[in-house]
């Protein structure tokens, strides 16, 4: 479907539930019924009698979603939405049927039929009376006819005697809906199975964007937090690998076993039905070319083959009417008119809201006598409470089975010996025969419950009371739930629904933990253990579902169990936007086909689509593999890993090295290298700071740097955050809850002051190993690492090569590496050539590294801005002077790794098929070893690519930088030259800052003859806007995103920026307020109100109208000025009569907080 039909299909189901939930609301209050306010008593109600059943059945439907554990308000909620979804369905399923051909037209309205649809044309024909009597001419009777007659087929979606009828949008809420649904959706869109799944999701859309932000889902969060329409092409694919592959068995005869027919095909979590009416395609072809009669194959395919189940009632709604659809469609194309068989649509929703009281003991009642009915019925209600949480992991048939085997024993055991003694049967046949018994008893327990709930549901519907339909109903749908579970599938295949268990309810982590534990991390890991309860033994389990199992440590026991008890046969790792709905790293993704049978040394295929950035790439690089993608490895080769990991791209080399060779720190007292943890003090906000938010002579004493390790940072950091550690740490160390617990962790702090080797704990884009100076101090997320038995620079150079990598990808597949992973890191220690070659590789590298951190002002390490870094004549010779410098700089540093690479690979005698050279190709390695050992580095820069963790400054960002420097130069931050002269630290943003003080340090660095042309052309051209602008309205976004919204140049401006100036956090006292308001702001608004005077005495001079009109136009100007003006005076007085104190010692959070009121943008956190 194209993107444009999709947009239109969004915005039309949204607009379409907006007025139905609306007008049932609207339409409530007639029966009393009020969202925020108490409800109304029937007595002081006028109702006629139709209306008070109405009442009385309302009452019901809604107090059953309030037994499902609602509040009133949320039971309303629901209710109207519920409605609102049926009504909607209804309507979308005869727009489906009528545009391709499978009834008569009764919804588009054609000028031919008078405006009406062809089915509506003719119904007032016949009943012209009673349609020239109603507002829409009896277009919703007649619909509602239609939906009846349907109903025999698909009761699911047209029942209308379900509690969701009880009450029907009006008239013209109808004729909106209509007319939207055919006007503003084309016909193409319709004719698409997959627009049932576009609605499905569509409808549930807001709701999924207010779930996402709770901490916490409850029932209702349930279907809008996990509802995902799986992609075409991704459903296809896992069909062709399960499905597919067992109807090819069949055809060859590899499987005698099974028929066609007999194939049953379960999708568990289903959703809109994307995965059964796919099947519905495969089967109907595999029958086709068996030569099974094309007029009974749809009713072999939907009463025999598929089954589904979800929580969402109105998704097995939309899932029946597809299959319905496809059968129909089926024989259309074959010009079958008249039925030849009954439809049984296999779908069940276990949304199952048990109703006890008086309905419940008149059950139990009827069956007082039969201990097996009564035993079913009672696991029925401690099994299904809560059934729309837990959906189809509830486990009833585990409690089921015992009592079908005891009574299937009782049965049979004399017609066993009679069998026995005239030796009627073999073993095999009365092994089979044995299963049919079992099935047959619960078949005649389950007959008895259902021929009492039709009894009482046919008198509700002849007393129309709603109160014993639905406890038929739920009774009911509990039992067929039960039968589906009960069984054993072909195929299992779903996209289940995605929850961690922070979001999840306390009561549905118990039940997890009590009958997932495995799985219990997450719900749709406890889907992967409760798909392969489902499958039948040697058969297909077919999933997508988040990647996080592949690796996670809370996933470790569920790894264990598939790697050890079934075959995993095709796993594709799809990652990121596998899902074009879904924008961003959200959802992580794989598909993969299990089979439910012990592993044997047959490979496993594995693909990696992660680096694809859409749905459509990810599918075309599936179709088109590239060898460098696939992956075929025996699954038992992930238990080299502790945690079982699915680290698919491990080959046996690396496990050889994994498994042989000594770790970097074994934990013993003489490791090669001690890995260690640093400090966590229990509350950062409070003890850690950017170096800028402290005055520069406490850093070293009360501050000392830390090593927070997060990003991807190699060979040399400029660590920028500081740790208060005062008087040796005390306050950290003695830093305590209300309760007295400790909350700080002092460890390793004998590593405190040594000098070594830390990382960031980041591992998306690798590992990434700095240098760690001795006046750092190492934290839970920036460790150490201190080499023993090997030089510091050996060990540097060894962590940071590409075998490294590799190897740590392996040992910390996830998106963090911690000090057990780097623990593990395998060493082969080094001869003195190699160890002498690193390590003067890496002592050349740091410096070069270092000098790349000189032009970030929010670094200890910085000198000069970019653009001063090599100053020419013009702003653009500048930059490229500085990109040319670095680029040869990184190119320099890429060639020392690409050295230290190959030097690595002797040591551990990689085999040349599996050595990989990131920045260069293979046949060039030779001539960088060679010009490295003869130190003629320049020669072969060109050979070499920049290393893509070297981020270079665009030209904007240099211009920026410029400009934000000068602006420290003026605060007297940076020493330039002749600096200009800035009274208070108070720095107006206006066309004299500019002239005087900005073009004036231009002018210093840049040639005097281009000066004007840098000015007025150059400058604008890079920033898109000239430099006054560009302060009053990009600076402070600009500054804020660099120091990390820790800003230290504060943009004060006036509501509408009348006024704009800039105070400077280190130069903050009691008085800097004072200074702001009276000595820049209060002249600025004495001289424009002598101004304002003076014009409108101009006004009241002149006789010109033209010219008064100008002068009008200049006192409203001026008035909106002042009053902008005056605002931001007022401002001023409420934070200064509040209190406010700057305290440098606080950070400049605690500061700048107050000032919201007047910033050019607000810093809360």
């Amino acid at each position: 479907m194209k993107p444009e039909q999709k947009k239109a299909i969004n915005r039309t189901i949204l607009q379409s539930r907006a007025i139905l939930e609306r007008d049932i609301e609207n339409r409530l209050v007639i029966y009393g019924i009020l969202m925020d306010e108490p409800w109304i008593e029937k007595d002081k109600l006028s109702l006629s009698d139709e209306q008070e059943q109405i009442y009385k059945n309302l009452r019901e439907a809604i107090g059953k979603e309030m037994k499902g554990g609602l509040s009133q308000k949320e039971a309303l909620i629901s209710y109207i939405r519920e409605v609102t979804y049926t009504y909607l369905n209804r309507i979308a399923a005869l727009r489906v049927m009528e545009v391709r051909g499978l009834i008569e037209e009764v919804l588009i309205q054609r000028e031919e039929y008078g405006g009406r649809s062809y089915g509506h044309r003719n119904f007032f024909e016949i009943a012209r009376d009673y349609c020239k009597s109603q507002s829409d001419e009896g277009l919703s009777y007649f619909i509602s006819l239609i939906f009846n007659e349907i109903a025999s087929d698909i009761g699911l979606l047209f029942n209308t005697d379900d509690e969701y009828s009880i009450i029907v949008p009006s008239n013209q809420a109808l004729l909106e809906i209509i007319h939207l649904l055919t006007t503003e959706i084309d016909e193409e869109s319709w004719r698409q199975d997959e627009i049932i799944g576009w609605i499905y999701q569509y409808f549930n859309e807001e709701e999924k964007k207010i779930v996402f932000k709770k901490k916490k889902f409850e029932v209702l969060d349930i279907p809008p937090a996990t509802q995902l329409f799986t992609p075409d092409w991704i459903v296809k694919f896992i069909l062709e690998e399960s499905l597919e592959k067992l109807i090819n068995d069949i055809k060859l005869g590899a499987r005698t076993d099974i028929k066609l027919e007999d194939i049953k095909i379960l999708d568990p979590a289903c959703g809109s039905g994307h995965f059964l009416f796919q099947a519905y395609d495969i089967l109907y072809n595999a029958y086709k070319d068996a030569g099974y009669d094309e007029r009974k194959i749809p009713y072999l395919i939907i009463n025999k083959n598929l089954y589904g189940i979800d929580v969402d009632a109105r998704a097995v709604q939309l899932t029946s009417l597809i299959l319905y659809l496809k059968l129909k469609t089926s024989l259309l194309k074959i010009n079958q008119k008249g039925e030849i068989g009954s439809i049984k649509i296999n779908l069940v929703c276990a949304d199952s809201i048990l109703l006890n009281g008086e309905r419940l003991n008149f059950l139990l009642k009827r069956f007082k006598n039969e201990k097996n009915v009564i035993d079913i019925i009672n696991i029925i209600y401690e099994e299904f409470n809560n059934t729309k949480l837990k959906g189809s992991l509830v486990q009833p048939e585990k409690k089921v089975r015992p009592i079908i085997d005891s009574l299937k024993e009782e049965i049979d055991e004399s017609f066993k010996r009679e069998l026995d003694e005239y030796n009627l049967f073999s073993g095999i046949e009365y092994s089979e025969f044995n299963k049919t018994q079992k099935e047959e008893s619960f078949k005649q327990l389950e007959n008895k419950i259902l021929k009492v709930l039709n009894d009482i549901y046919s008198q509700a519907i002849i007393n129309n009371d709603i109160g014993y339909k639905m406890f038929a109903n739920e009774a009911k749908k509990s039992i067929d739930l039960i039968e589906i579970l009960m069984d054993k599938y072909d195929i299992v295949v779903t996209n289940p629904p995605y929850m961690t268990r922070n979001n999840m309810t306390s009561e549905l982590n118990q039940f997890l933990d009590k009958n997932y534990k495995a799985g219990s991390a997450d719900l749709y890991s406890a889907f992967i253990i409760r798909c392969l309860e489902f499958v039948k033994e040697n058969e297909y389990v077919g999933m997508i579902t988040q990647n996080t199992f592949m690796f996670k440590p809370s996933f470790k026991e569920l790894r264990k169990e598939l790697i050890n008890n079934i075959t995993i046969k095709t796993f594709v790792h799809l990652g990121p936007r596998a899902f074009d709905d879904i924008s961003g790293e959200k959802v992580n993704t794989a598909m993969f086909i299990f089979r439910n049978k012990k592993p044997t040394y047959q490979q496993s295929l594995f693909i990696n689509l992660t680096k694809y950035r859409s749905s459509e790439l990810k599918k075309n690089a599936l179709i088109n593999r590239n060898k460098s993608e696939t992956f075929e490895i025996d699954q038992s080769l992930f238990k080299v890993i502790e945690g079982y990991p699915f680290v698919y791209w491990m080959n046996k080399f690396d496990k050889k090295l994994l498994e042989k060779l000594p770790v970097l720190d074994n934990k013993s007292e003489a490791p090669i290298a001690f890995v260690r943890t640093g400090l966590t003090t229990g509350d950062d906000n409070k003890f850690v700071r950017f170096f800028w938010e402290v005055p520069s002579e406490y850093i070293g004493k009360e501050w000392k740097f830390i090593s927070k390790g997060k990003e991807f940072i190699r060979w040399y950091e400029s660590f920028d955050r500081i740790v208060y550690w005062s008087n040796n740490g005390y306050a950290i160390k003695n830093f305590r809850n209300s309760k007295g617990k400790l909350k700080s962790s002092i460890r390793s702090e004998e590593y405190y002051d040594k000098e070594g080797i830390t990382y960031g704990m980041n591992s998306s884009s690798g590992f990434a190993a700095r240098f760690l100076p001795k006046d750092v101090i190492i934290s839970v997320n920036g460790s150490g690492i201190f080499p023993n038995k090997v030089s510091q620079e050996f060990l540097f150079g060894l962590l940071n090569s590409s075998l490294g990598s590799r190897l740590f990808s392996i040992l910390a597949p996830m998106l963090t590496i911690n000090n057990s992973d780097v623990s593990k890191f395998p060493i082969k220690l080094p001869d003195d050539e190699t160890n002498n070659a690193i390590t003067s590789a890496v002592r050349k590298i740091i410096p070069l590294a270092k000098s790349l951190t000189f032009v970030y002002e929010e670094k200890p390490d910085f000198t000069l801005p970019s653009l001063l870094q090599f100053p020419s004549n013009t702003i653009r010779d500048s930059y490229e002077k500085y990109i040319a410098k670095n680029i040869e700089i990184g190119k320099t540093i890429a060639s020392y790794e690409l050295y230290i690479d190959n030097l690595v690979y002797e040591l551990y005698q990689v085999p040349e098929e599996l050595r990989k050279y990131e920045l260069t190709d293979k046949e060039n390695i030779q001539r960088i070893v060679k010009a490295m050992n003869d130190d003629n580095i320049v020669s072969i820069l060109d050979l070499i690519e920049l290393p893509k963790y070297i981020k270079l400054k665009d030209l904007s960002e240099s211009l920026s930088d410029l400009i934000s420097y000068f602006i420290g130069v003026v605060f007297g931050r940076w020493n330039f030259h002749t600096t200009p002269k800035i009274e208070d630290n108070i720095i107006v943003i206006n066309e004299t800052f500019v002239e005087d003080f900005l073009y004036q340090l231009l002018e210093e660095v840049f040639s005097e003859e281009n000066i004007d042309e840098i000015i007025d052309n150059e400058i604008p051209s890079i920033l898109k806007k000239d430099i006054l602008e560009w302060l009053q309205k990009d600076f402070f976004n600009y500054h804020c995103r660099k120091y990390q919204n820790r800003p230290i140049y504060w943009h004060i401006c006036s509501p509408n920026k009348t006024f704009n100036a800039l105070l400077y956090y280190h130069e903050l006292n009691s008085d800097t307020l004072y200074k702001l308001k009276s000595n820049y702001l209060k002249p600025i608004i004495e001289n424009l109100k002598g101004d304002l005077n003076f014009y409108r005495g101009k006004i009241s001079s002149t006789n010109e109208k033209k010219v008064a009109k100008q002068y009008e136009k200049r006192v409203v100007e001026l008035e909106n000025q002042i009053n902008d003006l005056e605002t931001l005076d007022r401002q001023i007085d409420d934070i200064i009569a509040s209190g406010y104190e700057p305290d440098i010692n606080q950070g400049v959070l605690y500061n700048i907080k107050p000032l919201n009121p007047i910033l050019a943008k607000k810093i809360e956190k």
